[in-house]
């Protein structure tokens, strides 16, 4: 079967999505022809004109530029002879341009949802879900799921948001995980410091503020140290704070990633508290599982939940500082490690996608 996949995150960029497409299409290829669009240079893909903005564009420009590249993938995909096509969103106007092409040539499509839009606009507080625009871009988005062959989505919770769109008997649910051909724990040295790790892209869903109130209230330990890896429009408020026991590595490339976590002792991930934060399953905490590091997020939710039944580690409310040190102190006197679970490999998830064509 030809396959056309759409995607603006693939290797060698180090993005969480970059590796759940890496490893879809991965699978895809053991048994179809896929050809990948996107808008980076990389080995066996192919590069599209357009660029979709990155994170830090404003939301006018990335707007703009979710619209030309969607016009670029429409004229594409009209004159492509694929069989099925596979879009992986956001960006959700260039993945809703590109539906409208494959539904003129009567083809299917299968939607990869990460992150819901048109919610995220609305909780963001960008547009109301009651306003005009707001009920276009619910009743676009009610379209694509309802003309989807197949939707793949990455949480529970995501799940039944787009299932209230009456599109549930065509959701399935591929969690992400970890790339266990990366992030395993090993015999790596561990820093001279008790580590606490908080790493990935440091966007407007990350608990920034907790991580400092935390770093703040465990300054006294001098044995403790916090590592910080990444980019990202939160990054200036880290720097700022110039707390001394937050240490700054820059933006890591993905193979550098797990070396690094390998010689940490203890996994942070805090989001903020909104629908965002509390469906969510960051990606990072799937990694940090793979590398054997206990975890501590915010807010209580879905990974919490998931975490703690397996006990692999502690979900808390951001409020709940006193709480946070007191388990990152308990975990420095115990020093556990876990062993990674095949239950998050992706290279196991990721074989449900055979499936869906």
């Amino acid at each position: 079967m030809k396959i056309f996949y759409f995607t603006p995150f693939y290797p060698p960029q180090g993005e969480a999505a970059a590796t759940r497409n890496y490893w879809f299409v991965r699978t895809l290829r053991e048994e179809n022809q896929v050809d990948v669009f996107t808008s980076i240079d990389a080995p066996g893909v192919h590069k599209l004109a357009l660029k979709t903005a990155s994170n830090k564009a404003g939301l006018i420009t990335r707007l703009l530029m979710e619209i030309l590249v969607g016009i670029e993938l429409f004229f594409r995909i009209l004159v492509n002879g694929s069989e099925i096509y596979v879009f992986s969103s956001p960006p959700f106007f260039t993945c809703f341009m590109a539906s409208l092409a494959v539904r003129l040539k009567g083809k299917k499509y299968i939607a990869d949802i990460r992150d819901l839009y048109p919610e995220v606009f609305f909780e963001m507080k960008l547009i109301s879900s009651n306003s005009l625009p707001g009920k276009i871009l619910k009743l676009m988005a009610s379209t694509y799921y309802h003309h989807a062959h197949n939707i793949i989505t990455v949480t529970e919770g995501l799940k039944r948001y787009i299932s209230a769109y009456g599109v549930s008997e065509k959701i399935h649910l591929i969690r992400n995980g970890y790339d266990d051909e990366l992030f395993f724990p090993g015999q790596d040295s561990k820093f001279s410091k008790f580590s606490l790790v908080f790493h990935g892209t440091l966007g407007k869903a990350q608990n920034v503020e907790t991580l400092l109130k935390v770093a703040q209230a465990l300054e006294t330990q001098e044995d403790i140290e916090i590592i910080v890896a990444g980019d990202g429009p939160k990054l200036k408020d880290i720097l700022d704070a110039q707390r001394k026991n937050i240490r700054y590595l820059g933006i890591l490339d993905y193979q550098a990633i797990p070396e690094t976590l390998r010689k940490c002792h203890v996994g942070l991930s805090f989001r903020t508290d909104d629908m965002i934060g509390k469906e969510a399953f960051p990606v990072k905490v799937f990694e940090y599982v793979g590398c054997g590091l206990p975890v501590v997020l915010t807010p209580r939710g879905e990974a919490g939940d998931m975490i703690e039944a397996r006990n692999l580690g502690k979900s808390f409310e951001n409020h709940e500082i006193e709480a946070i040190c007191r388990e990152i102190t308990q975990l420095k006197t115990s020093a556990k490690t876990y062993v990674a679970s095949q239950e998050f490999s992706r290279k196991n998830s990721s074989q449900q996608i055979k499936t869906l064509l």
